[in-house]
């Protein structure tokens, strides 16, 4: 498995770029590629703007994981972002992917363990929390392929799926996180398990 977090936004609603926010004593962008090596990812892009990764790149990181300096315009969003990604992390078409978006929350490795079971099984694994669903998204890197082309948005890959995408209940809400604001921050870190 490879991982892929989603971090070169502007964050202009939080003030700054999410990549860069504290959490449990790492930058949120470093502590999604942390659970993400620790949950079995032989590598992991963090998919950053150039002004981030220079700060990124003083501070401590697995081995695996790779600093990945986003090119795509702004308008390219995140499946500039994915497509960067991939581009330089490299990948087997029957190697999972696990996406994730800086604005999310780093899951614990038993969801990481459930989503990569049910992913292998069917293609794609999306964790749902109280009916909604969340991230990180696991997927057959085959899947992807329309990101070396073009791109759609990655909810577009998997609705075009339907139901080969497995959904996996999971006991954290922490999967249904979307930190936009910096009181949406404020609210997680209030409730975050130490």
């Amino acid at each position: 498995m490879i991982g892929l977090v989603l971090a070169a936004g502007q964050g202009t609603r939080m003030g700054g770029p999410k990549a860069l926010l504290a959490w449990g004593g790492a930058p949120l962008a470093l502590a999604h590629a942390e659970a993400l090596v620790a949950a079995g990812a032989r590598a992991v892009g963090v998919v950053v703007r150039p002004d981030v990764a220079e700060a990124l790149e003083a501070l401590p990181r697995p081995a695996a994981v790779v600093l990945v300096r986003s090119t795509e315009p702004e308008a390219s969003g995140a499946a500039g972002s994915l497509r960067a990604g991939l581009a330089a992390v490299a990948c087997d078409a029957g190697e999972l992917v696990a996406i994730t978006p800086t604005d999310a929350l780093p899951v614990s490795a038993v969801v990481m363990a459930a989503l990569v079971a049910a992913a292998t099984a069917s293609g794609a694994a999306k964790p749902v929390y109280a009916g909604a669903g969340g991230h990180p998204v696991v997927v057959r890197a085959s899947w992807l392929g329309a990101y070396r082309d073009g791109a759609p948005t990655l909810r577009d890959v998997l609705r075009a799926r339907g139901d080969a995408v497995a959904r996996v209940a999971v006991d954290d809400p922490r999967v249904t996180a979307d930190l936009d604001t910096p009181a949406e921050l404020a609210r997680w870190l209030a409730t975050r398990k130490l």
